[in-house]
């Protein structure tokens, strides 16, 4: 099995495609974004859009980080953090098992189905992606009531 949820480039797709070795190939992350090869979307068990940074946190996490460098840069005093609480939060019951409660937050099942169903990889790639901008990372649940094994899980 190979998860690739790092940069395109990592693994090589050409010869990906080209073993003759059973694996299970899951992917978020592709050669030559957004144009992806179709073949390697037909090869994968599991194809994500590419959305790592693309949850509010993230976005917020990018923004500040830019900000702090051209504060210092500049020998402003650094700006006030910005605030931010989601406004939506996933019931999660500590009598389901951890794997259902994630996916209760996100199952890439469909995605997947979606971009292996598109007769244009590209556009259904971007469409994707572009649908996740008010997505929160798992760490904005954390007010939730959770028990402590999903908690470790999620890292908060």
């Amino acid at each position: 099995m190979i998860i690739n949820a790092a940069r395109g480039g990592i693994v090589n797709e050409d010869d990906l495609l080209k073993t003759t070795t059973p694996i299970i190939y899951c992917t978020d992350v592709y050669q030559n974004e957004p144009h992806i090869n179709p073949a390697i979307v037909d090869f994968s068990f599991i194809c994500t859009p590419h959305i790592a940074g693309h949850s509010q946190e993230a976005k917020i996490t990018a923004v500040t980080w830019i900000s702090d460098k051209l504060h210092l840069h500049c020998g402003l005093p650094q700006a006030s953090p910005i605030q931010f609480s989601p406004t939506q939060h996933t019931h999660f019951t500590q009598y389901e098992t951890w794997e259902k409660n994630i996916l209760k937050l996100y199952s890439p099942l469909n995605e997947t189905l979606s971009l292996k169903e598109a007769t244009n990889k590209e556009l259904a790639f971007l469409t994707q992606r572009k649908a996740h901008q008010n997505r929160h990372d798992f760490s904005a649940h954390a007010g939730v009531e959770l028990n402590q094994q999903i908690r470790q899980i999620m890292g908060i």
